[in-house]
């Protein structure tokens, strides 16, 4: 049997690198006791997810179906623990003082865009679980979520202010998701999950200094931080299930 993804694993596994390299100033090496509990399941949760989805392509080339299975089971678990503890810790960025008073603001905007994208792929990935093609990019497009925000990292600590590092880490992703794309367009077929991925991060990148600086947005944001995201994600999830059923209806 052809093996669907025998180099999988091993580039799963340079995105993990880079996530923990990322995260080593701004958390592996602190204080861990002066984070909040939340902070340490979001960062535990979101790096057992990553372990996970580098060991899953492998399962599947090993022809191991039940530990795929067991493990697709576990980590739906574990990623639910991501999202509701991100949902915690973003608005948390509203009350931390960056310098400019506009940067908790974009933060915020950033973090929201990529949190409800995350939960997007997740749901999208069940949903075509049994189609391998779509299931396997829709979860590969959740590496982008934890990888954004580790580049920036690097890229500040590497002398970049904050919106030159995040326009380059969108580019750098960007770039990687179209080498994507043009790969499966020279294996006869572009599937929607990188498109998608790209279209959220092209996006995000172009708007987050606007809507960020804006003051609706702020004005919106600053009393209501905490009601906003939760409102926000569970509008994702039901607007997406609502758009699942009717599709399988129609189907």
């Amino acid at each position: 049997m052809k093996k669907l993804y025998p180099y999988a694993h091993w580039w799963l596994l340079l995105g993990f690198i880079i996530v923990i390299a990322g995260f080593i100033p701004s958390y592996w090496t602190k204080d861990l006791a002066s984070f909040n509990l939340s902070v340490h399941i979001h960062g535990l949760s979101a790096t057992l997810w990553f372990i996970i989805l580098i060991l899953q392509p492998l399962f599947i080339n090993l022809e191991k179906y039940r530990t795929h299975r067991f493990f697709g089971y576990t980590s739906l678990i574990i990623a639910t623990v991501v999202a509701a503890s991100a949902a915690v810790v973003t608005p948390h960025n509203i009350t931390i003082n960056y310098g400019d008073p506009n940067l908790s603001f974009m933060i915020y905007y950033v973090d929201l865009i990529m949190v409800a994208a995350f939960v997007f792929f997740i749901m999208m990935g069940i949903h075509h679980r049994k189609n391998m093609q779509l299931h396997s990019r829709y979860l590969v497009c959740t590496v982008f979520i934890p990888i954004q925000p580790a580049l920036v990292r690097l890229l500040i600590y590497s002398g970049l202010g904050f919106e030159m590092a995040l326009q380059l880490g969108n580019a750098i992703i960007v770039a990687a998701i179209s080498l994507m794309i043009w790969d499966d367009y020279k294996k006869g077929r572009i599937y929607p999950p990188y498109l998608l991925a790209y279209i959220i991060i092209l996006s995000m990148g172009i708007t987050f200094h606007f809507v960020g600086c804006s003051n609706w947005w702020q004005n919106l944001i600053e009393n209501n931080s905490v009601l906003f995201v939760w409102i926000i994600l569970l509008g994702l999830i039901s607007t997406t299930l609502i758009f699942l059923k009717k599709k399988s209806k129609t189907q």
